[in-house]
């Protein structure tokens, strides 16, 4: 399937425009847990059965030997197997995923925005907005829950919050010392037990806001002469590429993140850290790639939401160049 999407809903009240290139259900506006579970298609269960391979013959008649350490994860939905599993895997529904959100922040107290499926349903994503809005700096900055998950046994339960500065739709997920925004856990031991451990640790999650709004409040008062810029700049768009073509490429990026930092939104930022962290996120979460594959805004969207290396280096970058 085209984007490697298989099913989604997504609401769009505000009129941002439809995602993954209007592939989904829109709904008028953010709805329930169970409404999303509907219009996403996430309606289905995982199931475990044990998995045969052809044994010996006996009397010239095939038989079936059951592989011991292993099983397979079955869709309720169309029986398809979406993965040969250890025994030890521990299934997380994903009614199970809408029901850890409303749970973590109080049913009500959250409207799911977009929810769906990825690889003919290995993957499921869950993003929730947060009924917490807060400001930084002046900017209204939205609070996002965004809980994946995988049946496939290639990646970790996972839930971690993701602040979004609205006036530009961009992601400000950055690492910071002290504080936790993302938990996550692989799919063995006592599931339900660590579901209940994430939700004491994501109640926390509201101490990155607090310290998101401390970092900014620094960066904004760090003064950012451009030769400063120019090579933090060059430290995150380095040339890898000897080819004319590949030459040109970094040359455009260098002009295309300079730039960033001079945008109508960004103006009272300029020459400042927190500047600096808004070009680049605003960077990231536009640049066109490199390389277009089929998946490609599946790996953005990935990165953005976890926490874009790119944001990281930043961060540090401006230690480092500090006064």
């Amino acid at each position: 399937m085209p984007h490697e999407i298989e099913s989604m809903m997504y609401a769009n009240a505000d009129g941002r425009g439809v995602p993954w290139h209007g592939l989904g259900t829109e709904v008028p506006e953010a709805i329930t847990a169970q409404e999303a579970l509907e219009k996403s298609g996430l309606g289905w269960t995982v199931g475990s059965e044990p998995v045969y391979v052809k044994g010996p013959e006996v009397s010239g008649v095939p038989t079936l030997a059951e592989v011991e350490d292993y099983v397979a994860n079955i869709r309720s939905s169309d029986r398809s197997v979406l993965a040969v599993v250890s025994k030890d895997y521990r299934i997380v529904q994903n009614h199970e995923a809408f029901g850890f959100v409303d749970e973590l922040v109080g049913s009500g107290e959250v409207k799911y925005e977009t929810a769906g499926s990825l690889l003919r349903g290995k993957k499921i994503w869950v993003l929730a907005h947060m009924n917490s809005d807060t400001n930084i700096l002046g900017d209204k900055v939205d609070p996002y829950l965004l809980f994946t998950n995988s049946h496939d046994g290639t990646s970790a339960v996972t839930a971690m919050i993701t602040p979004v500065r609205v006036v530009c739709n961009n992601t400000l997920n950055m690492a910071l010392q002290g504080t936790q925004r993302r938990w996550t856990t692989w799919h063995t031991g006592d599931i339900q037990g660590k579901l209940q451990e994430a939700k004491r640790t994501l109640l926390l999650a509201g101490e990155y806001l607090i310290k998101l709004d401390e970092v900014a409040d620094n960066l904004a008062n760090q003064k950012l002469h451009e030769e400063q810029w120019q090579f933090i700049v060059g430290q995150l768009i380095q040339d890898n590429s000897n080819s004319e073509r590949g030459e040109r490429r970094v040359y455009e990026e260098r002009i295309e993140l300079s730039t960033k930092m001079y945008v109508d939104d960004l103006k009272q930022f300029a020459d400042t850290g927190w500047g600096a962290v808004n070009a680049v996120a605003d960077f990231v979460a536009h640049q066109q790639p490199k390389r277009y594959t089929p998946t490609w805004r599946e790996r953005r969207f990935d990165l953005i939401a976890g926490g874009h290396p790119m944001l990281d280096k930043t961060y540090e970058l401006l230690e480092a160049v500090s006064d």
